[in-house]
């Protein structure tokens, strides 16, 4: 065949490499003589990576992988033109031009794989050819596709783009634009074409602030110059390249300078945009602010500074959101980033962020991989991940036990810690009263000191109940201490012991065990004595009443009352739940919450806060469902069997079902995952046994329908009205057994206490117009005299009218809601809402 006349190529303007044009051809010639001999064995294109004289070419350098690369362009170019021109090589049958043609296409995706390196000629080549053969990308076009964008963000890495290969890069990015390709992969190409004023977009209030700020550096050049770099990055994770690179940049604008600034706007990131990100295209896909933002998460591993640490945090917690807004940056691709970086570090306060994170997200996937991230750390430091979880415990700017003072001039800042959910931040004048507004001096003369504990307010609110979560997890764990190190991480610690001094905790003495709780600066026994005798050998846990008599535990909720203690979760009051007559019997399960109706929603929302495992189910969901909670101390798995509702009233627009029914509750032994065998209730811990059935009685405690008050509104024709009106008013479990006790003890103390009784299973209120029996279960009240139905909704109730009135407990939203609607109801004749009064009158 006559050789076509054309131009050379750019891989022989590249000089200083010893591998002629004719060896490569050679080699290239080769490695396809070698795929064609072997094609009938090819399964998948990776099967290439097995042939000799492919791994031959990976043996070479990043230059010659280059010059082979180009070789392959010309190659394929050569097929291109004989399939346009029904010309063919002698000996070259169509079906063995098409097999060339793909072994070629499939070689070039994975040299693009590889690292590699062009001159500006060469990359320009590489561009236009892909540009013009593979514009869709889809199916192994897209390998090609991405390897040739990768090769260009190394070679920027390097040295700037050429002008031409920019212009290419723009008018590939529009092509792909306009047949709606990976956002992704188009956000990729918005950071190499960037100019200065593409590198972010200013609709996003961190952005513009960013924007804002650089413009009055002196220096300005150089902090864009570090952006682009920042945004350059691509993967999963930054290369030693990009470290390199950012390392330079930062130093140029100056270390302190960059880390004050780079807080300040990963602070501002989860806020709302300062403008709507729509435009008449849809949503805006082109600005780069994901790859920037991401590039300064990446920047921050291995920076220990607690601000850019809680920053993070924060940062993560809002990308792992379930509903994001359109066109932000906030995807899940940042909040992985943020992932890895609190974890490049072994760092107690970067462990306490990975801690408060995993708590806080929703996402079976992101909790498996922070858990890892944190068995690394502890490892790393040779430490177990529970000792890390209570070194690693940040005071959030507490100088006592649950408060801080700060002196600003004439007024003094002051932070007080009541509960988990009420964290106060008041002014206080001197010699004057405290006010909760912050005066305008202030305001005016120390705004950056305002800000500073109004953000340690912040940091108290989110890691506080994450602690509290921690603390009650103990109860199944019979973790214990030596007498010191706990005093250190539960007593005198400012934000932990707001906790630790609200519970009741078993120190084991030389003369036997005793229990004690924190009282006026002591430890005191359940009469209210001084505890003495304690040894350098004395070990203390977190007690749990199962196993002591109902005098113990009565002493000791006594003992709480009279010193007006709120325990930050149900401890002293805890239920407990032993074996039945009935569970004898079946042996290997429990039916005590079977045939409930749940809500699906509202059940895995509180098998997460729990520690369960459950898949929400659909219209595609006929199998039984299991929730599940491993508990691998005890090596045991716990089973809570459900099953889809099916119905076409029973799912969401998406298919998602909206009710669950109940079945049995399991135990396995094994418990890590695997499939383990079933035990016997009888060989199942007490302590397990009671834990377990306690989660489980409060997910139909709560997700049931009968706590819906507005379902009867529907009428007797509702689906699962009678269930409906049997839990809403029928027998008590042991939770709301427990609501009853508490209310019986508490109602004396009320200032509505002559209008109010407990009978049976009900807080009978005596208002001026009716009589209302509220159920200590679900809530629901029947007015006398025909035990009518009173629908009130929860944010109809007004919580305001609770102030003042102090639990035993922490937790129990239920128990709130009867004493809500108990002094609503007492003092009816005031009611206003025209919903509740047209229902009593």
């Amino acid at each position: 065949m006559p050789k076509k006349t054309r131009k050379r190529s750019p891989a022989s303007s590249q000089t200083g490499v010893e591998d002629s044009e004719k060896s490569r051809r050679s080699l290239l010639s080769a490695l396809l003589a070698e795929a064609l001999e072997h094609w009938e064995e090819m399964e998948r294109i990776d099967d290439f990576r097995a042939l000799p004289t492919y791994q031959e070419c990976n043996r070479r350098t990043p230059r010659e992988r280059g010059f082979v690369v180009l070789t392959t362009l010309d190659l394929l170019e050569e097929l291109r033109d004989h399939s346009s021109t029904r010309r063919s090589v002698p000996g070259e049958g169509k079906v063995v031009r098409l097999q060339r043609t793909y072994a070629a296409e499939s070689l070039l995706g994975l040299f693009l794989k590889r690292t590699l390196e062009f001159d500006s000629d060469g990359l320009e080549r590489l561009v236009r050819f892909v540009m013009g053969a593979y514009d869709t990308p889809e199916g192994g076009r897209l390998r090609i596709v991405v390897g040739c964008l990768r090769a260009a963000e190394r070679h920027a890495l390097r040295t700037e783009l050429s002008a031409d290969v920019i212009a290419h890069l723009r008018r590939w990015r529009s092509s792909l634009a306009a047949v709606r390709a990976d956002r992704t992969l188009l956000r990729r190409f918005d950071a190499l074409i960037a100019s200065d004023d593409d590198v972010l977009d200013s609709r996003e209030r961190w952005a513009a602030t960013l924007r804002s700020e650089l413009k009055t550096k002196s220096d300005e050049a150089k902090w864009w110059e570090l952006l682009r770099h920042l945004q350059k990055g691509s993967g999963s994770r930054p290369t030693a390249r990009w470290r390199e690179g950012a390392r330079e940049r930062i130093a140029a604008v100056g270390e302190e300078a960059f880390l004050e600034h780079l807080a300040h706007w990963l602070r501002l990131a989860p806020q709302r945009q300062a403008r709507s990100v729509q435009t008449d295209a849809g949503v805006a896909d082109g600005n780069g602010n994901v790859l920037l933002l991401r590039g300064l998460v990446w920047s921050c591993a291995g920076r220990r500074l607690p601000g850019l640490q809680a920053a993070l945090g924060d940062l993560g917690e809002a990308c792992f959101k379930k509903r994001r807004a359109p066109g932000r940056s906030l995807t899940v691709a940042i909040g992985n980033a943020c992932v890895m970086a609190l974890a490049a570090d072994a760092d107690p306060g970067a462990f306490a962020e990975l801690h408060r994170l995993r708590l806080a997200v929703k996402l079976r996937s992101v909790q498996q991989r922070i858990a890892l991230e944190q068995e690394n750390i502890a490892e790393a430091t040779g430490l177990a991940v529970e000792e890390l979880e209570e070194l690693s415990v940040a005071e959030c700017g507490l100088t006592d036990v649950g408060s801080a003072s700060v002196a600003l001039g004439e007024w003094c800042g002051e932070i007080e810690v009541y509960s988990a959910q009420r964290v106060e931040l008041s002014w206080r004048q001197t010699g004057g009263r405290k006010q909760k507004s912050v005066p305008v001096t202030l305001r005016r003369d120390f705004p950056e000191r305002v800000a500073q504990l109004q953000a340690q307010r912040r940091d108290v609110l989110r890691t506080l109940p994450g602690q509290q979560r921690r603390l009650e997890s103990l109860l199944l764990s019979e973790r214990s201490w030596q007498l010191e190190v706990w005093r250190q991480r539960y007593l005198v610690q400012p934000l932990v012991a707001t906790l630790g001094r609200r519970l009741i905790w078993s120190f084991q003495l030389p003369t036997g065990p005793i229990l004690g709780i924190w009282h006026d600066g002591q430890l005191v026994d359940v009469g209210g004595q001084p505890i003495y005798g304690f040894t350098e050998e004395t070990r203390v846990r977190l007690w749990h009443p199962i196993g002591f008599s109902h005098e113990v535990t009565s002493a000791w909720r006594q003992r709480l009352a009279d010193g007006e203690t709120e325990q930050p979760f149900k401890q002293a009051h805890r239920e407990l739940y032993v074996l039945t007559d009935a569970e004898l019997a079946t042996e290997t399960y429990s039916n005590r919450f079977a045939a409930h109706i749940l809500k699906q929603h509202q059940f895995a929302r509180l098998c997460q806060a729990r520690g369960w495992q459950f898949q929400m189910a659909g219209h595609w969901s006929y199998e039984r469902l299991h929730a599940t909670r491993e508990l691998p101390g005890w090596g045991i798995r716990a089973e809570f069997w459900l099953e889809a509702i099916h119905s076409d009233e029973a799912y969401t627009p998406s298919g998602v079902g909206l009710y669950l029914s109940t079945d049995q509750v399991r135990f396995y032994n094994g418990g890590g995952g695997g499939l383990g065998e079933s035990l016997a209730l009888t060989e199942v811990p007490a302590l397990v046994f009671t834990e377990i059935m306690r989660d489980v009685d409060l997910f139909v405690g709560v997700a049931s329908i009968g706590n819906d008050p507005g379902w009867a509104d529907h009428g007797d024709d509702t689906p699962y009205f009678g269930y409906w009106q049997d839990f809403s008013f029928g027998a008590l479990g042991e939770t709301a057994r427990t609501r009853r006790e508490v209310l019986a003890a508490l109602l004396p103390r009320l200032k509505i206490a002559d209008r109010c009784r407990v009978e049976d299973r009900f807080l009978v209120v005596r208002g001026d117009l009716r009589t209302y029996k509220i159920h200590l279960g679900s809530s629901n009240i029947l007015m006398e005299p025909n035990d009518q139905y009173l629908c009130v909704v929860e944010d109809r109730v007004d919580a305001a009218a609770m102030r003042g009135v102090r639990l035993p407990f922490e937790g129990d939203s239920t128990l709130s809601m009867i004493l809500s609607k108990a002094f609503l109801l007492a003092a009816d004749a005031s009611i206003q809402d025209r919903t509740i009064l047209s229902q009593i009158q």
